[in-house]
């Protein structure tokens, strides 16, 4: 099979193994980068997608975030605005590069798994952003009795 043009010998293992040829060709980019453990199926949880985005626009959107836990919801809309804002006041216009507005809808999604704003009601976030950071209360361990 070494001879032979690799067009064919991809066709020959997707037709064995029954997947795509974007499948075969990741599988042979991660075996020549890992050697043979590079395909192997990987433990634990899937690989995460995080946003590529600038991490001072990420920081700064996460602020906007935090300054309307008190507040009513805010859109995401206007955080990425405000987010947008700032990052030009602080760094100048064309220093942190903006996300496209796709890019920090995804980003936000994110941020909110750290800091729940858009998708719960703004009561629960106060309620929560309120929780003392120790136990409640005084515990203690009691008699059985």
């Amino acid at each position: 099979m070494p001879g032979l043009p690799a067009d064919s010998r991809y066709a020959a293992k997707i037709a064995e193994f029954g997947i795509g040829l974007r499948t075969l060709k990741r599988w042979i980019a991660e075996f020549r980068a890992h050697g043979e453990a590079g395909p192997a199926p990987r433990k634990g949880p899937a690989r995460t997608r995080r946003v590529a985005a600038d991490d001072r626009w990420a920081e700064t959107a996460l602020e906007v975030m935090v300054e309307h836990t008190g507040e009513s919801k805010p859109s995401q809309t206007m955080v990425i605005e405000r987010t947008r804002a700032r990052v030009i006041a602080r760094h100048g216009p064309d220093v942190v590069p903006k996300p496209s507005r796709a890019s920090a809808f995804r980003l936000l999604a994110e941020l909110e798994r750290r800091h729940p704003l858009f998708r719960l009601s703004a009561k629960r976030a106060r309620d929560i952003a309120d929780r003392p950071n120790g136990a409640y209360g005084k515990l203690r361990p009691t008699r059985p009795g």
